[in-house]
């Protein structure tokens, strides 16, 4: 029996779309289902096309499913571009990106170029794992982490052990900045995130910016108001947690990220 995927607990719906996991010659899913899940996921993806001359010049984008989380409503897909330039040219060039894509709780759809390693090493197991393997490279945790965190957009609230965090900080970081904030209105704004905690500790790099954030009984609200409002679970971990906003992959500019 297939191990249970677990992944980092959000306020998006269940989908009611689920695919059979059948896969074709590039481990891509295949059939009605896995058409389904696409069409739903058009929003937030870029139109196929094919536009080419009596010559063979021109390009063509087409879109396929690596995975999907019915539990998140959120799926992994390739946007392939192939395009040739010259008329006698035998071959044709391609370009791919993968994203992670869905919609938030307000329905607005957003896009998240990741690791094509990470896709393309989980790709041959369930629908499931290969959205969680892209998750992990996103915010850069293991499986056990994803599955006790909570995911407000591209920001994952992950649980830390330690219970002076200032004093682990510092001897990890001798030579940073780590600035801290305290108090009931102890507020910071990671991208369109904005955190209220009582302690906020924020780890500078030699340059100034953000490199690290950690935050004591975190509330996570959206600056866009796209989001629910997300509080930290009251855990057995002293109560602090990392504040971790997604990496993203480079992407090619007809799969560029949008919407958080």
């Amino acid at each position: 029996m297939a191990s249970k995927v677990t992944h980092a607990r959000s306020y998006v719906p269940r989908s009611t779309l689920s695919v059979t996991g059948r896969r074709g010659d590039y481990n891509e899913l295949i059939g009605a289902d896995a058409y389904q899940v696409l069409s739903f996921l058009k929003p937030a993806l870029p139109d196929e096309y094919a536009e080419f001359d009596k010559h063979r010049r021109g390009d063509a984008l087409n879109l396929d499913l690596y995975g999907w989380d019915q539990d998140q409503s959120v799926g992994v897909v390739q946007v392939r571009q192939a395009f040739r330039i010259y008329k006698r040219q035998e071959f044709t060039n391609v370009r791919k990106t993968y994203v992670l894509c869905g919609f938030n709780e307000s329905g607005t759809p957003f896009r998240h170029p990741v690791s094509a390693h990470a896709v393309r090493r989980a790709c041959s197991g369930s629908p499931a794992e290969t959205v969680a393997a892209a998750q992990r490279w996103m915010w850069g945790v293991t499986a056990k982490q994803l599955a006790e965190s909570r995911r407000q957009g591209d920001i994952l609230i992950v649980p830390e052990r330690q219970a002076d965090m200032r004093a682990a900080l510092e001897r990890k970081y001798p030579n940073l900045r780590i600035d801290h904030l305290t108090g009931l209105d102890a507020t910071f704004l990671v991208s369109s995130h904005a955190v209220q905690a009582e302690e906020i500790l924020i780890v500078r790099s030699p340059g100034g910016s953000v490199s690290r954030v950690l935050a004591k009984h975190p509330i996570l609200r959206h600056s866009k108001g796209q989001h629910a409002t997300v509080s930290a679970p009251r855990s057995g971990n002293h109560g602090w947690f990392s504040i971790r906003l997604a990496d993203e992959a480079v992407a090619w500019d007809f799969s560029e990220r949008f919407g958080d």
